[in-house]
């Protein structure tokens, strides 16, 4: 007998599917990525083990989607901070600041995030779609870059992030989460070769949207 799909079942496994995900991610921050148990999960998620293994393989592959829905809440937080951000240059300042002061001012969440990115399959998809996203800011104003090293230098500035995100939330490197942010957006302008007056000019944009938001928050 073929099993036919239908909108209805497929609304059903999706919500099935969420329940047991917004269960692990609890479960990850709260506990531990190591401690947590599939049994606590599907506790968590009021279902059954069986039920569990049908929509994930082991938990590994729970912490993979744990962790592409952490990104996708990064990304969601950044883009409504860019909607009224010009230019690609400006975007990539924020986006540089968002990608680390979210880690650092949920320290649960950060580190979750670093214990997955031990893993290949995380990591790579994780740094790929930070690649594409960084890129596409970058492509809105070529004639500023006249390198053909780009790629490596985005690659070395993501570098630069995990490291960072590494000394405060293990090493126990006590840091301000903006003051870091606003370091790392200058380095990384700086790194992958924007003229200074175009970082300048970034940065002090970053900090406008930034007290903007910080006045929108108060009333």
């Amino acid at each position: 007998m073929v099993y036919r799909r239908t909108e209805r079942g497929d609304e059903r496994y999706l919500r099935r599917r969420a329940q047991l995900t917004v269960a692990a991610r609890t479960l990850f921050t709260e506990k531990g990525y190591d401690e947590t148990t599939m049994q606590n999960v599907v506790r968590e998620a009021g279902t059954s083990i069986g039920n569990c293994y049908f929509y994930f393989l082991n938990k590994e592959a729970l912490l993979q989607v744990v962790i592409q829905d952490i990104i996708a809440d990064i990304w969601t937080s950044a883009d409504e901070a860019l909607q009224d951000v010009p230019s690609g240059i400006k975007k990539l300042a924020l986006i540089f600041y968002q990608s680390i002061t979210v880690m650092l001012e949920n320290e649960a969440t950060g580190k979750l995030m670093l214990m997955a990115l031990s893993l290949p399959a995380v990591r790579n998809a994780v740094f790929e779609d930070y690649r594409k996203r960084v890129r596409q800011f970058i492509d809105e104003n070529p004639g500023l870059f006249i390198d053909e090293d780009v790629d490596l230098k985005i690659n070395a500035a993501q570098g630069a992030a995990v490291a960072l995100i590494e000394m405060i939330l293990l090493d126990g490197m006590e840091y301000e989460p903006s003051k870091i942010g606003y370091f790392l957006a200058r380095w990384n302008l700086q790194a992958i070769g924007l003229p200074q007056d175009a970082v300048e000019e970034a940065l002090d944009n970053l900090k406008r949207v930034r007290e903007q938001r910080k006045q929108a928050a108060f009333t």
